[in-house]
C-alpha cells in the first residue's frame, strides 16, 4: 500500500504580484543558506514563507518546500512527504528502496533513518524548507530531527521557518558554522522598505507623517502593514492613516482592530464564504459550494475579489484550485465563526467531513467530525479506514484519533480495538497489543465480524508469542479452533490463518500431531489462495515445527523458496525477515558461511527497513554466528546492548529470552556466576515461551551450574517437545556432570537417542558438542560412523582488529600491517570512508564522496579497482571465486561486516551507550573504557580528509564530553588527583573550556593546592582573553574562595 500523499503540502507558496523585493533580506538569506541549516524565527505574521518563497523563485536553485501542520507529527507521514518531495533529486532506486520503509516509520528515529538515506543520494545542491516547523509536536521529534540534521549531506540546506525557537541544540551548531539565522528584528520593515512598498510599488499617495504613523503603529509588522495598505485602498490613504493613528495596544491588537474593520467591510454573502472556508485547513471552490450548500458562480467573484484586495488568501498551486489562509487571518476568522455562528460552523463542519470522506481523505474527514461533536460517526469512519491506515505507517495519527474517542463509542465500532492493537504491534508496547488484540477478539466474535475476528487472531498469535503470553492462547484454542466453522469455504486465506494458529499453538504446548496437520493445512489453504504474503507468514508456522523437530533442511529449503518469490515481488522487508530466519536455520546445522551470506543480505536491507522486531531478530541471530566463528567478545557485546536500555535494546519479551538465554551458553566456560544468574532468569520464565525454549533455558542452567539434574529436566522437556536433537545434546551434557555410579544407566539412554538422530540431528550435534562428549560412545558402530563424517566446519579466520582513534592501523594477530601493505591510497581511504557507515552505502555516494572531481564512469572504474585492492589487503587467504566475509557487496552498495572485525571506534560509541544508561560505578567504568579508546583524533595520520571531518570533531567533541563526564564523577567520588589528570587533558585539548579550568581549581583547593588554583586562575584568563572572551561569574565566585588572593590575583 503507497503511502497517502497531499500534493498542495509540497507546492511552494506563490509570490503574489505587487510582492516587494526586499535586497537586504535577500543577501542574508543567500548567505545563510550556505550553512546546513538556516532558522528564520519570528512570530506570525512577519513574512517568514514570503520572504524564503520569493528568494527561491528568484534564485532558482533547486528545493523541496514542505508546509507543515499538526498531521506531520506523525513520523510516518512525514517522511512519506519528505521522500516524495526529494524523488526528482534522488536515483529512482533510492527513493524506491525508501519507500519500501514507510509502513515501519514508528517513530521519528526511523524516520531520520530512513530520510537519512535518501538525503545522501542526493544528485545536487537542494534546499529544503520546513514551513510552519512549530506545529510539529512529538514525543521523539527531538531526537530524530537532531540525527537527520546532524547527518545532512554537504548537497542538503535545511531551513526552518517557526513561531517559536525549537528544541534543537542551535548553541551548538551555531559554533560549529552549521546554524545561520533570521530573526524578528531582521524581518521588520524598514522606513524605506515601508515608502517603497506602499508609495512606489502600490502609488498610495501617503505623506511622511503619515508613513512615519504607519511604522510607529505596525513597528514594522509585515501583517500589521498589510492590512493598513487594505485599509488605505478601501478608506483612502489620510483616512487610514488617521484611523492608525488613534490605535493602541499590541501589535496583535491592532491586528484584530484591522481584520474586525477588513471583515465589516465585506458583503453578507462574502463574510459567509470567508467563515466557512476557514474552518478547514485548505479549500478550492467545489469544497466552498458543499460547505455551502449552495453552488453558485458568485463564490468564483468572491475568491477573485478577495486575491485582489489583500486579505491574506494563499494560493496552494499554479493552477489557482486551492487555497488556504494567512495563520493569523484564519484564527481570526475562526474566532468570530465560533463566537458569533457556532452552531452553523458545527453544520459546515458536518458538511466538510462528508465532502472529505467523498473524496477519501479520512485524516481531514475525522478533523471535522470530532470538531463537530459527532464522535460516533468518527469512530465508525476510523474503524472502516484504521485498518489501511496502519498498514501506510500513520500510527500517530490513529493514536491521536484514538484518544480523542470517548470509551463508549468504540463499543459500537469495535474494530476500534484490533486497529489500537495492530497499532502497538508494530510500534509497541507489544504487552499492552495483546490486551487489545483480546478484546478485539471477544468483540468482533459477539458482533460477527469473522474478517476482523480472523485478523485479531492473527496478530494476537504474533504479539503474544513475542511477550511470552502461550498460556493465554493456549486457553483460547477451542475458540479459536470453533471459528473455522463460521468460515465460509471460500475464505481461503481466513481458513489458512485459522489453521496456522492452532499450528503455532499446539507446537508450544507439544501436542506435536495435532501441530503437524495443521502446520500442513495452512499451507495448503494458503497456496491455493494465491496469496504470497499468507503464504510466508503461514511458512513460519511450519518451518518452526520443522526446526524444533530437527528437520532443518526441509525448512531451509521452504525459506529459500520464499525469499526467491519474496524478491521477485520486490517484498524486501519480508525478504530481509526470511534472510534472517533462514541463517539460524542454517547456524543450527554448522553451514555457518552460508548463514554469514544470508545475514549479510539482511543487513543490506534492514538499513531502509526500520522494523523493530527485525532489527532485534538480527541482532540475535548475528551475535549466534559470531559466537560460532568465535568472536565471543563481539557476541557477548550484542547481546549485553539487546538486554540494555540503549538504542540497540529490544523491549520484545521473546527476544531478551533468547539473549538471556544463548549468553547463559556463552558466558558458561568464563563467568559461571553470571551464567548461573542469567540462566536462573530464563529458567523462571518456563512455560511462557514454549517447550522447546523451555528446555533450552534449563540446559543453560545445567551448564552453568555443571548440573546433572538441571542438564537431564532438560533431556526430559525436549523428549516431550519432539526435539530429539536438543534431546540427544542435553544427556550428552548430563552424562558429562553424572557421578561415576550414575554413568552407565545413563549411557543407556543416549545411545538409542543418538542412534535414532537422523542426519539433520547429527549435523546439528556434531555442530553444537564438543569431541570430548561424543568421545565415550565412538565404539558404537552407528555412532561411530556418523561421527567419522567429515562436517563442514568453519575454518579458523585470523581475528582483525581496525585502528581509527588516532593513527589508522589494521592489525592481523597482533601485528600491524605495514605501509607494503597499502600500495595505493585508494583501499586504505575506501575501507576508513566504509568503517565511518553504520548502514550500507551506494556505490554512487562512495564516488562523490572520495572522488568528487572525476566523471561517474572513471569513479566507478577507481572504486572497483580499490575495492579488489582492499579485499586482497583484509583477505589475503581468500579463494579468488569465494564471496568475501568482510566486504558486503550488493549491485548498488557496499558495507563492511563490522560484527567479525576488532574496530575500536564500535568499542568507543558501545562504551558511550553503555555509560547512558548506567550509573556510579559501572558508568564511571565504561567512561574510562570510551576515554582510553580515544588516542587521537579519528584517522590522526589522514587529517585532511574532508568526508571524515564532521565524523572527527563529533567524536572529539564525545570524548571531551566523557572526559568531562569522568572528571565529575571522580571529583564526586574524592579521587580528586584522579580528577585533576582529566581536567588537564580537558584544557590540553580545548584551552577555552571555562568549566574545566572551574574544575581544577575546585579540585586544587580540596587537596591544599592553593597555588596550582591560583596558576588555573591565570591560564583561563588567559585563553579566554585568545578568544575575546572574559572569567564568567561562576569562575569569578570560585576564584574568591582561593586563600591568600591578592588584589594582583588575575581578575
Amino acid at each position: 500500500m503507497g503511502p497517502t500523499i497531499l500534493p498542495a503540502k509540497l507546492q511552494i507558496p506563490l509570490t503574489l504580484p505587487k510582492t516587494l523585493d526586499r535586497p537586504r533580506l535577500a543577501a542574508r538569506l543567500a548567505a545563510a543558506l550556505r550553512a546546513p541549516v538556516t532558522l528564520v524565527a519570528a512570530d506570525a505574521g512577519f513574512g517568514k514563507s514570503t520572504l524564503v518563497a520569493s528568494f527561491l523563485a528568484r534564485d532558482g536553485r533547486p528545493s523541496v518546500w514542505y508546509r507543515l501542520d499538526a498531521g506531520d507529527s506523525d513520523p510516518s507521514v512525514f517522511a512519506a512527504h519528505l521522500l516524495h518531495g526529494l524523488r526528482p533529486f534522488v536515483p529512482q532506486r533510492t527513493y524506491a528502496s525508501a519507500v519500501r520503509g514507510l509502513g515501519l516509520v514508528a517513530d521519528w528515529n526511523a524516520a531520520g533513518q530512513l530520510l537519512s538515506l535518501a538525503l545522501h543520494r542526493l544528485q545536487d545542491d537542494v534546499v529544503i524548507v520546513f514551513d510552519d516547523y512549530h506545529l510539529l509536536a512529538a514525543p521523539t521529534l527531538e531526537e530524530g530531527m537532531i540525527r537527520l540534521i546532524e547527518t545532512l549531506p554537504g548537497r542538503a540546506h535545511l531551513a526552518l521557518l517557526t513561531r517559536n525557537r525549537p528544541s534543537l541544540p542551535l548553541p551548538r551548531w551555531r559554533v560549529e558554522g552549521r546554524l545561520e539565522e533570521l530573526g524578528t528584528d531582521d524581518l521588520r520593515f524598514t522606513g524605506a522598505e515601508l515608502r517603497a512598498l506602499l508609495v512606489d510599488l502600490h502609488a498610495l499617495p501617503l505623506s511622511d507623517a503619515s508613513l512615519h504613523v504607519i511604522a510607529a503603529r505596525t513597528e514594522g509588522w509585515p501583517a500589521g502593514i498589510v492590512l493598513a495598505l487594505h485599509a488605505a485602498t478601501a478608506q483612502g490613504p489620510q483616512a487610514a492613516a488617521q484611523s492608525l493613528s488613534t490605535l493602541s495596544g499590541s501589535m496583535r491588537e491592532i491586528y484584530d482592530y484591522l481584520a474586525q474593520e477588513a471583515f465589516a467591510r465585506q458583503t453578507p454573502a462574502t463574510q459567509r464564504f470567508l467563515l466557512a472556508s476557514a474552518a478547514v485547513s485548505r479549500f478550492s471552490l467545489p469544497l466552498i459550494d458543499a460547505l455551502l450548500d449552495a453552488p453558485t458562480r458568485e463564490h468564483r467573484e468572491i475568491l477573485d475579489d478577495l486575491e485582489r484586495s489583500y486579505l491574506f488568501i494563499v494560493p496552494l498551486d499554479g493552477e489557482r484550485r486551492w487555497y488556504r489562509y494567512h495563520h493569523l487571518f484564519e484564527e481570526f476568522l475562526r474566532r468570530i465563526g465560533a463566537e458569533r455562528h457556532g452552531e452553523w460552523i458545527g453544520e459546515v463542519h458536518r458538511r466538510a467531513a462528508e465532502w472529505w470522506a467523498r473524496h477519501d481523505e479520512v485524516n481531514e474527514a475525522l478533523t471535522h467530525l470530532i470538531a463537530a461533536g459527532d464522535v460516533q460517526r468518527a469512530a465508525l469512519l476510523l474503524s472502516a479506514h484504521g485498518i489501511d491506515m496502519v498498514s501506510r505507517g500513520h500510527l500517530e495519527t490513529i493514536r491521536r484519533w484514538l484518544a480523542a474517542l470517548p470509551e463508549n463509542t468504540w463499543q459500537a465500532a469495535p474494530r476500534l480495538y484490533l486497529i489500537q492493537g495492530l497499532t502497538q504491534v508494530v510500534a509497541g508496547p507489544t504487552r499492552q497489543a495483546v490486551r487489545s488484540l483480546g478484546e478485539a477478539r471477544r468483540l468482533l466474535r459477539v458482533t460477527g465480524d469473522i474478517e476482523g475476528e480472523t485478523m485479531a487472531v492473527r496478530w494476537l498469535v504474533n504479539a503474544a508469542a513475542w511477550e511470552g503470553e502461550i498460556e493465554l492462547l493456549s486457553r483460547m484454542l477451542p475458540e479459536i479452533t470453533e471459528m473455522e466453522v463460521r468460515l465460509p469455504d471460500s475464505a481461503l486465506i481466513g481458513h489458512a490463518h485459522v489453521h496456522a494458529a492452532i499450528g503455532r499453538i499446539t507446537l508450544w504446548t507439544g501436542d506435536l500431531s495435532v501441530a503437524e496437520g495443521r502446520c500442513h493445512s495452512a499451507m495448503n489453504a494458503a497456496a491455493a489462495s494465491g496469496d504470497l504474503y499468507t503464504e510466508i507468514w503461514c511458512a513460519r508456522s511450519l518451518t518452526d515445527l520443522l526446526s524444533f523437530t530437527g528437520r532443518f533442511r526441509a525448512a531451509a529449503s521452504i525459506y529459500e523458496d520464499l525469499i526467491a518469490r519474496a524478491r521477485l515481488q520486490n517484498w524486501w522487508h519480508e525478504a530481509a525477515h526470511l534472510h534472517t530466519e533462514l541463517a539460524e536455520v542454517l547456524l543450527s546445522i554448522g553451514r555457518n558461511d552460508e548463514a554469514e551470506q544470508h545475514l549479510g543480505e539482511a543487513r543490506l536491507l534492514q538499513s531502509t527497513i526500520p522494523c523493530r522486531v527485525l532489527r532485534a531478530d538480527l541482532a540475535h541471530k548475528s551475535a549466534r554466528a559470531a559466537a560460532g566463528r568465535g568472536a565471543r567478545d563481539r557476541a557477548e557485546a550484542v547481546l549485553r546492548e539487546l538486554l540494555g536500555h540503549g538504542e540497540g535494546a529490544t523491549t520484545y519479551g521473546l527476544w531478551r529470552f533468547l539473549a538471556t538465554v544463548d549468553l547463559s551458553f556463552l558466558l558458561a566456560e568464563t563467568d559461571n556466576t553470571e551464567a548461573a544468574r542469567l540462566a536462573a532468569a530464563a529458567v523462571a520464565q518456563r512455560g511462557q515461551f514454549g517447550l522447546v525454549r523451555q528446555g533450552q533455558a534449563l540446559l543453560a542452567a545445567g551448564l552453568a551450574t555443571r548440573s546433572f539434574e538441571s542438564c537431564r529436566e532438560a533431556a526430559e522437556t525436549f523428549a516431550g517437545a519432539g526435539a530429539p536433537h536438543w534431546q540427544a545434546l542435553s544427556l550428552l551434557h548430563a552424562a558429562s556432570f553424572a557421578l561415576p555410579e550414575a554413568i552407565p544407566p545413563l549411557a543407556e539412554r543416549v545411545l538409542p537417542v543418538l542412534r535414532d538422530l537422523t542426519a539433520d540431528g547429527w549435523e546439528f550435534l556434531l555442530s553444537q558438542a564438543p569431541p570430548t562428549l561424543l568421545a565415550p560412545y565412538r565404539a558404537d558402530p552407528v555412532i561411530g560412523a556418523r561421527i567419522a563424517v567429515p562436517v563442514p566446519s568453519q575454518s579458523a579466520r585470523a581475528r582483525l582488529a581496525i585502528r581509527c582513534l588516532g593513527p589508522f592501523a589494521v592489525i592481523r594477530e597482533g601485528r600491524p600491517l605495514g605501509h607494503d601493505a597499502w600500495p595505493r591510497a585508494a583501499p586504505r581511504r575506501l575501507l576508513q570512508y566504509l568503517l565511518l557507515q553504520d548502514r550500507p552505502v551506494h556505490r554512487e555516494e562512495i564516488i562523490e564522496g572520495l572522488w568528487p572531481d572525476v566523471e561517474p564512469r572513471h569513479g566507478a572504474n577507481q572504486l572497483r579497482v580499490a575495492l579488489t585492492h582492499l579485499r586482497r589487503v583484509l583477505e589475503p587467504e581468500r579463494p579468488a571465486r569465494q564471496p568475501s566475509q568482510l566486504l558486503l557487496t550488493s549491485r548498488s552498495t557496499l558495507a563492511i561486516a563490522r560484527d567479525r572485525l576488532d574496530v575500536d571506534l564500535d568499542r568507543f560509541r558501545r562504551a558511550l551507550a553503555r555509560a547512558s544508561s548506567a550509573e556510579g560505578t559501572a558508568r564511571s567504568e565504561a567512561l574510562a573504557e570510551a576515554v582510553g579508546l580515544y588516542c587521537g583524533p579519528l584517522f590522526a595520520d589522514d587529517p585532511f580528509e574532508e568526508w571524515a571531518q564532521p565524523a572527527r570533531d563529533r567524536l572529539g567533541r564525545q570524548y571531551l564530553e566523557a572526559l568531562t563526564q569522568l572528571a565529575e564523577a571522580e571529583e564526586r567520588d574524592g579521587r580528586h588527583e584522579a580528577a585533576i589528570s582529566r581536567w588537564l587533558t580537558v584544557v590540553e585539548t580545548d584551552s577555552s573550556a571555562e568549566h574545566a579550568y572551574r574544575g581544577l581549581i575546585r579540585c586544587y583547593l580540596a587537596v591544599g593546592r592553593n597555588p596550582d588554583a591560583l596558576r588555573a586562575v591565570a591560564a583561563c584568563v588567559r585563553s579566554l582573553a585568545d578568544v575575546g572572551a572574559a572569567l564568567s561569574d561562576e569562575t569569578l565566585a570560585l576564584r574568591d574562595l582561593i586563600p591568600g588572593l591578592t588584589r594582583e590575583a588575575p581578575r
